[in-house]
């Protein structure tokens, strides 16, 4: 996987749950927009939609119990949620695989992270930030140096919001 230059996603939405954020920006000059949003609904039946663009159904969280870790589906693959935060090699790490490759979310210091492919090439980094951008007020940014993955952009940003998730809420 080719590095080339960096693109920045900008988080914009709450601030205090990572299952109900936007992710905005552009990977050259092709717009990106993520758009996580949850509902708890009758008996605490949670679910997380994720939508690429305006309307795009991606992929989608279903928490058990409305807080804990259940089972996400990505296209047409189901797995369970811990799948995308197994444990790393090291103390603070976090592992999926993608297209038969391992890479890991490296806790830095508290909400911040990095993301290593297997071979130790850092690929993006997720840094907790206010600041205006020209999307709009934003609370964080991902940034990233591959492009053209689209797959493997949208499990980093599901691994980093489970990540967050668990970190925020002690799971």
């Amino acid at each position: 996987m080719a590095q080339g230059e960096c693109y920045d996603l900008y988080f914009t939405g709450r601030t205090d749950d990572p299952r109900n954020v936007q992710f905005i920006g552009h990977e050259g000059p092709k717009p990106v927009l993520y758009t996580f949003t949850t509902a708890t609904g009758y008996n605490m039946d949670t679910r997380t939609t994720i939508v690429s663009g305006r309307s795009d159904l991606v992929a989608h969280f279903d928490w058990d119990n409305g807080t804990h870790l259940g089972t996400a589906v990505v296209g047409s693959r189901r797995f369970s949620m811990t799948q995308l935060v197994s444990m790393g090699a090291s103390p603070g790490t976090r592992r999926f695989t993608h297209d038969n490759m391992v890479f890991e979310w490296r806790k830095t210091a508290t909400d911040t992270y990095d993301l290593y492919a297997s071979s130790n090439i850092r690929l993006a980094i997720y840094r907790p930030k206010n600041q205006t951008t020209s999307v709009g007020p934003s609370h964080g940014y991902f940034q990233y140096s591959f492009s053209g993955y689209e797959t493997l952009l949208l499990e980093s940003l599901l691994a980093l919001a489970v990540n967050r998730w668990i970190e925020r809420y002690g799971l």
